[in-house]
Protein backbone atom coordinates (compact mmCIF):
# COMPACT_ATOMS: atom_id res chain seq x y z
CA UNK A 1 0.00 0.00 0.00
CA UNK A 2 1.38 3.54 -0.97
CA UNK A 3 0.99 6.50 1.49
CA UNK A 4 1.68 9.88 0.32
CA UNK A 5 2.61 12.42 3.45
CA UNK A 6 4.13 15.41 4.13
CA UNK A 7 7.06 15.73 6.37
CA UNK A 8 10.05 17.60 7.08
CA UNK A 9 13.55 17.07 6.82
CA UNK A 10 16.30 19.17 8.06
CA UNK A 11 13.88 22.19 7.77
CA UNK A 12 12.43 21.14 4.20
CA UNK A 13 8.70 20.05 4.02
CA UNK A 14 8.64 17.71 0.86
CA UNK A 15 5.85 15.20 -0.08
CA UNK A 16 6.97 11.82 0.98
CA UNK A 17 5.71 8.56 -1.12
CA UNK A 18 6.10 5.43 1.47
CA UNK A 19 5.06 2.14 0.04
CA UNK A 20 5.05 -0.51 2.65
CA UNK A 21 7.31 -3.76 2.38
CA UNK A 22 9.66 -5.78 4.44
CA UNK A 23 13.58 -5.21 5.47
CA UNK A 24 15.33 -1.85 5.30
CA UNK A 25 13.84 0.99 2.93
CA UNK A 26 14.96 1.32 -0.36
CA UNK A 27 14.98 5.54 -0.51
CA UNK A 28 14.90 6.85 -4.26
CA UNK A 29 16.14 10.08 -4.92
CA UNK A 30 15.38 11.85 -8.57
CA UNK A 31 17.26 14.22 -10.87
CA UNK A 32 17.53 17.63 -11.50
CA UNK A 33 13.93 19.40 -12.59
CA UNK A 34 12.07 16.23 -11.43
CA UNK A 35 10.06 14.81 -8.59
CA UNK A 36 9.35 11.47 -6.87
CA UNK A 37 6.87 10.81 -9.73
CA UNK A 38 9.86 9.64 -11.29
CA UNK A 39 10.19 6.01 -9.25
CA UNK A 40 6.53 5.17 -9.75
CA UNK A 41 6.85 1.92 -11.91
CA UNK A 42 10.06 1.27 -10.11
CA UNK A 43 7.98 1.76 -7.03
CA UNK A 44 5.10 -0.55 -8.27
CA UNK A 45 8.12 -3.51 -9.35
CA UNK A 46 9.28 -3.08 -5.75
CA UNK A 47 5.78 -3.56 -4.10
CA UNK A 48 5.40 -6.81 -6.12
CA UNK A 49 8.46 -8.24 -4.33
CA UNK A 50 7.79 -7.10 -0.47
CA UNK A 51 10.05 -4.53 -1.11
CA UNK A 52 9.62 -1.10 1.10
CA UNK A 53 10.61 2.05 -0.95
CA UNK A 54 10.07 5.46 -0.39
CA UNK A 55 10.40 8.49 -2.96
CA UNK A 56 10.61 12.35 -1.92
CA UNK A 57 10.32 15.26 -3.59
CA UNK A 58 14.44 17.24 -3.26
CA UNK A 59 14.13 20.70 -1.66
CA UNK A 60 13.67 23.02 -4.58
CA UNK A 61 11.49 20.81 -7.01
CA UNK A 62 7.91 19.31 -6.84
CA UNK A 63 5.83 19.68 -3.57
CA UNK A 64 9.23 20.80 -1.36
CA UNK A 65 10.03 23.97 0.18
CA UNK A 66 12.11 26.05 -1.82
CA UNK A 67 16.04 25.75 -0.98
CA UNK A 68 17.81 29.05 0.96
CA UNK A 69 20.22 31.37 -1.19
CA UNK A 70 24.03 29.67 -1.29
CA UNK A 71 25.30 26.63 -1.92
CA UNK A 72 23.09 23.83 -3.23
CA UNK A 73 24.61 20.39 -2.32
CA UNK A 74 25.27 21.22 1.64
CA UNK A 75 21.47 21.91 2.03
CA UNK A 76 20.70 18.54 -0.41
CA UNK A 77 23.19 16.29 1.68
CA UNK A 78 21.35 17.88 5.16
CA UNK A 79 17.92 16.95 3.83
CA UNK A 80 19.29 13.19 2.74
CA UNK A 81 21.04 12.85 6.20
CA UNK A 82 17.80 13.48 8.27
CA UNK A 83 15.85 11.36 5.53
CA UNK A 84 18.01 8.58 6.13
CA UNK A 85 18.32 8.61 9.85
CA UNK A 86 14.51 8.97 9.63
CA UNK A 87 14.19 5.53 7.68
CA UNK A 88 16.35 3.56 10.22
CA UNK A 89 19.99 1.54 9.02
CA UNK A 90 20.46 -0.34 6.42
CA UNK A 91 18.55 1.26 3.68
CA UNK A 92 20.07 1.24 -0.06
CA UNK A 93 20.14 4.79 -1.77
CA UNK A 94 19.07 5.48 -5.12
CA UNK A 95 19.60 8.15 -7.05
CA UNK A 96 19.18 9.53 -10.42
CA UNK A 97 21.65 12.14 -12.21
CA UNK A 98 21.91 14.77 -8.99
CA UNK A 99 20.25 12.42 -7.00
CA UNK A 100 22.87 9.96 -7.99
CA UNK A 101 25.10 12.54 -6.51
CA UNK A 102 23.57 12.88 -3.56
CA UNK A 103 23.23 8.89 -3.40
CA UNK A 104 27.24 8.65 -3.51
CA UNK A 105 28.15 11.57 -1.23
CA UNK A 106 26.05 9.88 1.32
CA UNK A 107 27.42 6.11 0.99
CA UNK A 108 30.68 8.14 1.78
CA UNK A 109 29.08 9.13 5.51
CA UNK A 110 29.54 6.49 7.70
CA UNK A 111 27.07 7.30 10.98
CA UNK A 112 24.43 7.18 8.38
CA UNK A 113 24.88 3.00 8.42
CA UNK A 114 23.61 2.57 4.42
CA UNK A 115 23.90 -0.85 3.30
CA UNK A 116 24.99 0.36 -0.68
CA UNK A 117 23.94 3.19 -2.96
CA UNK A 118 22.74 2.80 -6.82
CA UNK A 119 24.22 5.77 -8.75
CA UNK A 120 21.69 6.18 -11.61
CA UNK A 121 23.24 8.64 -14.41
CA UNK A 122 25.66 10.27 -12.39
CA UNK A 123 26.56 14.26 -13.21
CA UNK A 124 29.80 15.73 -12.84
CA UNK A 125 31.98 13.38 -14.98
CA UNK A 126 31.70 15.14 -18.07
CA UNK A 127 28.16 15.92 -20.06
CA UNK A 128 27.94 15.31 -23.66
CA UNK A 129 29.42 18.12 -25.47
CA UNK A 130 26.35 20.58 -25.84
CA UNK A 131 25.00 19.96 -22.72
CA UNK A 132 28.32 20.80 -21.02
CA UNK A 133 28.71 24.15 -22.94
CA UNK A 134 25.03 24.81 -21.80
CA UNK A 135 25.66 24.09 -18.39
CA UNK A 136 29.29 25.38 -17.65
CA UNK A 137 29.72 28.72 -15.59
CA UNK A 138 31.19 30.25 -18.87
CA UNK A 139 28.03 29.77 -21.58
CA UNK A 140 26.29 32.64 -22.93
CA UNK A 141 23.25 31.39 -22.32
CA UNK A 142 21.53 33.06 -19.90
CA UNK A 143 22.54 35.94 -22.17
CA UNK A 144 21.08 34.41 -25.21
CA UNK A 145 17.65 34.09 -23.15
CA UNK A 146 17.28 37.33 -22.12
CA UNK A 147 17.96 38.91 -25.44
CA UNK A 148 17.22 36.56 -28.37
CA UNK A 149 13.11 36.07 -29.40
CA UNK A 150 11.64 32.93 -28.40
CA UNK A 151 8.64 32.01 -30.57
CA UNK A 152 6.45 29.09 -29.57
CA UNK A 153 6.64 27.80 -32.82
CA UNK A 154 10.62 27.55 -33.30
CA UNK A 155 10.26 25.71 -29.52
CA UNK A 156 7.64 23.10 -30.25
CA UNK A 157 7.25 23.12 -33.67
CA UNK A 158 8.10 19.71 -35.79
CA UNK A 159 11.34 21.10 -36.77
CA UNK A 160 12.35 21.29 -33.40
CA UNK A 161 11.17 18.10 -32.61
CA UNK A 162 13.42 16.64 -35.40
CA UNK A 163 16.13 18.67 -33.95
CA UNK A 164 15.81 18.35 -30.36
CA UNK A 165 15.89 14.29 -31.13
CA UNK A 166 19.30 14.87 -32.64
CA UNK A 167 20.72 17.02 -30.29
CA UNK A 168 19.66 14.50 -27.63
CA UNK A 169 20.96 11.37 -29.84
CA UNK A 170 17.75 9.77 -28.71
CA UNK A 171 14.38 8.76 -31.00
CA UNK A 172 11.64 10.43 -30.60
CA UNK A 173 9.47 7.42 -28.91
CA UNK A 174 11.80 7.44 -26.13
CA UNK A 175 11.01 8.47 -22.24
CA UNK A 176 13.59 11.03 -22.90
CA UNK A 177 12.30 12.49 -25.43
CA UNK A 178 8.99 12.52 -24.43
CA UNK A 179 10.16 14.28 -21.10
CA UNK A 180 12.21 17.03 -23.25
CA UNK A 181 9.31 17.74 -25.18
CA UNK A 182 7.07 18.62 -22.56
CA UNK A 183 9.44 20.94 -20.91
CA UNK A 184 9.64 22.59 -24.17
CA UNK A 185 6.34 23.00 -23.83
CA UNK A 186 7.36 25.70 -21.45
CA UNK A 187 10.37 27.19 -22.76
CA UNK A 188 8.58 29.97 -24.40
CA UNK A 189 7.98 31.57 -21.21
CA UNK A 190 11.37 33.76 -21.14
CA UNK A 191 11.57 34.30 -17.04
CA UNK A 192 10.87 30.31 -16.43
CA UNK A 193 13.73 29.21 -19.34
CA UNK A 194 16.13 31.41 -17.92
CA UNK A 195 15.58 29.85 -14.02
CA UNK A 196 15.85 26.54 -15.29
CA UNK A 197 19.27 27.77 -17.04
CA UNK A 198 20.25 29.64 -14.45
CA UNK A 199 19.47 26.60 -11.43
CA UNK A 200 21.54 24.47 -14.14
CA UNK A 201 24.53 26.25 -13.56
CA UNK A 202 24.57 26.41 -10.15
CA UNK A 203 23.88 23.28 -8.86
CA UNK A 204 25.98 21.43 -11.88
CA UNK A 205 28.66 23.92 -11.38
CA UNK A 206 29.16 22.11 -7.87
CA UNK A 207 28.87 18.74 -9.42
CA UNK A 208 31.84 19.62 -11.21
CA UNK A 209 34.28 16.25 -11.70
CA UNK A 210 34.36 14.01 -8.72
CA UNK A 211 34.72 15.53 -5.30
CA UNK A 212 34.44 14.51 -1.36
CA UNK A 213 35.36 11.65 0.95
CA UNK A 214 35.52 8.26 -0.95
CA UNK A 215 32.40 6.22 -0.47
CA UNK A 216 32.57 3.80 2.41
CA UNK A 217 29.59 1.88 1.60
CA UNK A 218 29.34 0.11 -1.81
CA UNK A 219 28.44 2.05 -5.14
CA UNK A 220 26.85 0.34 -7.73
CA UNK A 221 27.12 3.56 -11.05
CA UNK A 222 24.67 2.28 -13.37
CA UNK A 223 24.22 4.02 -16.86
CA UNK A 224 21.97 3.59 -19.98
CA UNK A 225 24.49 3.14 -23.04
CA UNK A 226 22.26 5.84 -24.93
CA UNK A 227 21.60 8.62 -22.08
CA UNK A 228 21.57 12.05 -24.10
CA UNK A 229 22.72 14.48 -21.65
CA UNK A 230 25.51 12.34 -19.88
CA UNK A 231 27.50 9.61 -22.01
CA UNK A 232 28.38 5.95 -20.90
CA UNK A 233 32.19 7.29 -20.89
CA UNK A 234 31.64 9.56 -17.97
CA UNK A 235 30.21 6.52 -15.91
CA UNK A 236 32.98 3.95 -16.76
CA UNK A 237 35.42 7.10 -15.16
CA UNK A 238 33.38 7.46 -12.33
CA UNK A 239 34.03 3.65 -11.38
CA UNK A 240 37.35 4.01 -12.03
CA UNK A 241 37.73 6.77 -9.54
CA UNK A 242 36.02 4.74 -6.90
CA UNK A 243 37.39 2.21 -5.11
CA UNK A 244 35.35 -0.70 -4.54
CA UNK A 245 32.87 0.20 -6.90
CA UNK A 246 30.88 -2.21 -9.89
CA UNK A 247 29.64 -0.77 -12.75
CA UNK A 248 26.31 -2.00 -15.24
CA UNK A 249 25.63 -0.46 -18.92
CA UNK A 250 21.92 -0.94 -20.05
CA UNK A 251 22.18 -1.39 -23.75
CA UNK A 252 20.04 0.59 -25.38
CA UNK A 253 19.34 3.10 -21.87
CA UNK A 254 18.26 6.49 -21.85
CA UNK A 255 18.84 8.97 -19.23
CA UNK A 256 15.56 8.03 -16.92
CA UNK A 257 15.84 4.15 -17.35
CA UNK A 258 13.60 3.91 -13.83
CA UNK A 259 10.98 5.08 -16.07
CA UNK A 260 12.09 2.85 -18.99
CA UNK A 261 13.41 -0.23 -17.48
CA UNK A 262 11.88 -0.72 -13.83
CA UNK A 263 11.69 -4.61 -13.54
CA UNK A 264 15.80 -4.46 -14.37
CA UNK A 265 16.47 -1.59 -11.57
CA UNK A 266 14.66 -3.46 -8.99
CA UNK A 267 16.95 -6.63 -9.89
CA UNK A 268 20.31 -4.31 -9.55
CA UNK A 269 18.61 -3.06 -6.50
CA UNK A 270 18.86 -6.54 -5.26
CA UNK A 271 17.19 -8.36 -2.48
CA UNK A 272 16.70 -7.72 1.27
Amino acid sequence: MVDIDTLTYAGFRTRVVTQAGDGPPVILLHGMFDTAETWRALVRELAARGRRAVAVDLPGYGWTDRREPGAVLPQLDAFVDDLVRANGPGAVVVGNSLGATLAVRAAARADLGIARAVAIAVPGYGFRPGIGWGVSRRSPLPTIVRRAPLPKRVLTGPASRTALARVLRTPQDSEDFRIAVRMGRMLADRPLLLRLVEEAQSVLGEIDGPAGPTPIAPVLFVHGSRDPLIPVSAARRAHRLTPGSALHVIPGGGHLPQREHPGLIADLIGDR
